[in-house]
């Protein structure tokens, strides 16, 4: 299956001789953009401010710029392409010699940056995917969540079906993870998983 996804893209951004560089990236829940922000975070930049925005909250942070000069248009960036699930970190270099932007400028160039960055990830590249259907007892059901809520790489859509007796978590993930995510989802619930392949 084909998915329009790639998995980070980075772009620079300059203003009045401050150079912003934005990298955006899918996230599908905290845990997973807390890692990007730690990942893309550079101690060389003068702020690391980011946002990340999920189908039912939202982090960000100015990084020591004015406070709503940052995190918020880098969400706002992002919440204006039509899509949640997506982290985007944007340092902010500045030369000795720069003027002050001010807060609206600050403000311009940070969701300008973040704009760029969220519109390359949604362009039209592809990797290729593969669905997983994994099927635990109910009882077994906050081990499996709580083990899709760690995983590290990135889970492209997921959709949750309770019956009487069982849980069955569909998780669309890139192909080159799939065998990874099954082989440790089977490590931790020997006996009871089911894994199946549905065509979705």
């Amino acid at each position: 299956m084909l998915a329009a996804a790639v998995m980070m893209t980075s772009v620079v951004h300059e203003v009045r001789r401050s150079r912003f560089v934005a990298h955006a990236a899918y996230a599908r829940s905290w845990i997973e953009a807390e890692r990007v922000v730690a990942a893309e975070r550079d101690p060389k930049a003068r702020h690391n401010c980011f946002a990340w925005l999920g189908r039912d909250s939202a982090r960000s942070s100015d990084d020591g710029e004015p406070s709503g000069t940052a995190g918020k248009p880098i969400r706002e960036a992002i919440a204006g392409e039509g899509v949640d699930g997506v982290v985007c970190v944007v340092a902010r270099y500045k030369a000795p010699t720069a003027p002050q932007l001010g807060a609206g400028g600050l403000v311009r160039a940070y969701g300008a940056a973040a704009r760029l960055a969220v519109r390359e990830l949604l362009r039209d590249q592809v990797i290729e995917t593969v669905t997983l259907r994994l099927a635990v007892p109910v009882a077994d059901a906050g081990k499996l969540h709580a083990f899709v809520a760690s995983w590290p790489t990135t889970i492209l859509a997921r959709r949750d079906e309770y019956t009487s007796t069982t849980l069955r978590l569909d998780l669309e993930v890139p192909e080159g993870d799939a065998a990874d995510l099954e082989a440790r989802a089977r490590r931790l619930l020997p006996t009871t998983l089911r894994v199946h392949h549905p065509i979705i």
